[in-house]
């Protein structure tokens, strides 16, 4: 009876440590489940705050586009925006909010949301000008073969006054550059200058002159965005009745030539003579508009400026790649290593067969049995009917390899359970923006391209301008003035697209840009030919000979107000 009751209480002992095991067990379980439950939900929030920042971005990045088309922008400029996956609202200030802030300098402030998530991001934007500080010198040339010719022009970087070439200001040193510089190798232009060396200087600090004064292999100077920043609204040479030497023309304006710019002869005023037809304009005293070549609209059925008649735009959220790398593994997928089960082989012995290949049933004979004279086909590889014809004697389910793909990997070889459940063990999250394309519908045009067109701002629809040869007069005087501009002064910008040749007298104050690919060609006769300023030319064939001098002229140069040519990041901050 004692030893009965014993085993008793050993059982009851036994089910009570069972019980407490279960319920310890329980626990565990309970508590690891929801420890993934709140870790899933932060990795949740951690994702939308991501891109609750991407939005934000997205929206400062919008912002600043188009402040470059529209800078006087102020306040809020998107509101609630929708993107996919979000929204974002952005707010501009400027001098006015933040007295700190430079005149033309802006503050954008950009909220993002995604979600329950918001990010908020604050860039200082500075403007990004062109002008004075920008001209290398008086020459800047990128032909590879430059021709200087003669003995009585001068390139002269020293700072000179307008009017007077052999007057420096101030005394010394002024701002003096060298006076040429190029994108060939010093061999070249040393070869070119050859013998002219003393008419190609500057001066140093003290005054003192510097012989073959110039800079090679600069990196190419970019003409057009400068011609671009002075490209309208369209003029013609100063007015310079009242001409006075040494001193500026009242009429300080662009001067822009949508093809070649042919110069020769004349004088101050303009010569005198009989009228003959303009032959630039044929007598209409107009042009063909270089804003809208003649069409009276800028767009032309080229479509949509923002996507390029395309529809679509580059994904600012994104970036155009079109997924981010995830932000669980960084990348790696997970790290996936090979799978144990089939030791990375992707192929699993087949059980049936135990490897060997052979149907499992008849051994490899295509008979399942077999009396007397009579056989039956193996019902598992043949029909198994009586006399059938044999089975193929290989084992069904692997088809005779002896394996089969792995079950537990897919055939992969890579174990799934080790790759990140966030990206499914490709490293990367795709883009909820644009779907992965790397591409969104432009907002400009909706999708559709963009094909409507714009008027032109530069001839208001009208396709033409006045000519600035005869000032649309369509007439020219048939002695003094030639071929060329009404009077052959000028001060301001002088913007050729094609070619630039001067003969006999010139003379402008500025800056002259040559954007031509062929030739520039200046030959100073009589009172000769006068650059006070900077010539900058793009053309293969350069030549510069005669009675021709081209002088730095920091003076004239200023009094060109640097232009605005966009808004570039001072800094970003999240607030």
């Amino acid at each position: 009876m004692e030893k009965t009751g014993l085993n008793r209480r050993n059982r009851g002992s036994i089910t009570l440590i069972v019980l407490l095991v279960l319920v310890l067990v329980s626990l565990i379980g309970i508590i690891a489940i929801t420890a993934s439950y709140y870790n899933s939900k932060l990795a949740g929030n951690e994702i939308r705050r991501k891109r609750a920042f991407y939005i934000a971005e997205q929206g400062a990045m919008a912002a600043i586009e188009t402040l470059n088309v529209v800078d006087s922008l102020h306040g809020v400029i998107f509101s609630d925006y929708a993107v996919a996956g979000g929204s974002y609202t952005v707010e501009v200030f400027d001098s006015t909010d933040y007295p700190w802030l430079g005149e033309l300098e802006r503050i954008v402030k950009s909220i993002g949301k995604h979600g329950n998530a918001v990010r908020r991001l604050e860039y200082r934007l500075v403007p990004t000008t062109l002008g004075y500080n920008n001209i290398p010198g008086p020459l800047y040339i990128e032909a590879p073969n430059p021709q200087f010719s003669g003995n009585v022009f001068t390139v002269q970087g020293s700072d000179h006054h307008y009017g007077d070439p052999n007057y420096y200001i101030p005394t010394p040193p002024g701002d003096p550059k060298p006076a040429v510089g190029t994108i060939q190798d010093s061999a070249s232009l040393a070869a070119a200058i050859g013998m002219h060396g003393d008419q190609i200087f500057t001066c140093d600090d003290t005054g003192a002159v510097i012989e073959d004064a110039f800079v090679f292999d600069q990196d190419t100077f970019d003409l057009q965005a400068l011609a671009d920043i002075y490209a309208g609204p369209n003029g013609e040479f100063a007015d310079t009745i009242n001409y006075i030497a040494g001193m500026y023309p009242n009429d300080y304006k662009v001067s822009y030539f949508p093809g070649d710019c042919m110069v020769s002869g004349g004088g101050h005023t303009g010569g005198g003579g009989a009228q003959i037809t303009c032959p630039n304009c044929g007598g209409t005293g107009v042009i063909s508009c270089y804003g809208c070549n003649g069409s009276g609209y800028e767009l032309q059925g080229t479509g949509c400026p923002f996507c390029g008649g395309t529809g679509v735009v580059t994904c600012s959220f994104c970036g155009g790649v079109g997924h981010f790398t995830c932000p669980d593994c960084g990348g790696t997928g997970g790290n996936p290593v090979a799978c144990d089960s089939c030791e990375g082989t992707g192929i699993y012995g087949c059980k049936e067969c135990g490897g060997t290949g052979i149907c499992p049933i008849c051994h490899g004979t295509g008979y399942w049995k077999e009396s007397g004279p009579n056989k039956w086909s193996c019902y598992r590889c043949g029909t198994g009917g009586k006399n059938d014809p044999p089975g193929t004697g290989i084992c069904p389910t692997c088809g005779g390899t002896g394996g089969i793909p792995c079950p537990f990997c897919g055939g992969t070889g890579i174990d799934t359970t080790t790759w990140c459940s966030t990206c499914g063990g490709t490293g990367v999250i795709p883009c909820d923006s644009c779907g992965g394309t790397g591409v969104v519908i432009c907002d400009s045009c909706g999708g559709t391209g963009g094909t409507g067109a714009r008027i032109c701002h530069v001839c208001g629809g009208s396709g033409t301008i006045t000519c600035p040869y005869c000032n649309g007069l369509g007439t020219i005087p048939e002695e003094g003035c030639g071929a060329g501009p009404a009077g052959t002064i000028g001060a301001g910008v002088l913007v050729v697209c094609g070619d630039l040749h001067i003969s006999g007298q010139f003379e402008f104050v500025g800056l002259v840009i040559v954007l031509g690919e062929v030739s520039t060609d200046i030959t100073g006769g009589g009172q000769g030919c006068h650059i006070w300023g900077a010539l900058l030319s793009r053309t293969v064939d350069f030549k510069i000979s005669g009675n021709s001098d081209i002088c730095w002229c920091s003076d004239a140069l200023k009094r060109l107000k640097p232009r605005m040519a966009g808004y570039q990041v001072a800094s970003v901050i999240e607030y």
